[in-house]
């Protein structure tokens, strides 16, 4: 019995693998700025998306993170963005998408991101569902 459980783990563990490959890359997310600066734009960004969230840093090359969206149980892709979802997705030439999540505060806030090739979207929502399912 033990042999076929254990067998059962490894199976789940390699498909939970095969399935949540992490996924990184440059992208670009809107900036609310802080408090003090109020500065709004658009940085880009290196993401790395694993099971347990998006962290994004400043360049490929750096060590400590500029933030991170950990997946809750209320983390939810929002796989199609337009100027009716969030005013600052309107730049003709960029597909936009966007991860929900809650603050620590618990109040909901969108990640807003965008890529200059639709396929370079498609590739990081299929990635993005995938994860963000099994959160």
């Amino acid at each position: 019995m033990h042999v076929i459980q254990r067998q059962l783990n490894e199976g789940m563990s390699k498909l939970w693998q095969d399935t949540c490959r992490p996924v990184e890359g440059y992208l670009e997310k809107y900036s609310i700025g802080s408090k003090l600066t109020l500065r709004r734009n658009w940085k880009k960004r290196y993401m790395r998306s694993t099971a347990r969230g998006i962290t994004y840093y400043r360049g490929e090359s750096d060590l400590k993170p500029k933030g991170d969206v950990p997946y809750t149980y209320n983390t939810t892709l929002v796989p199609d963005v337009d100027a009716t979802i969030h005013a600052e997705a309107k730049e003709p030439g960029y597909w936009y998408f966007a991860v929900r999540f809650s603050s620590e505060k618990g109040a909901s806030k969108l990640l807003l991101l965008r890529t200059a090739s639709r396929k370079e979207k498609e590739m990081w929502c299929s990635a993005l569902s995938t994860v963000i399912a099994k959160g």
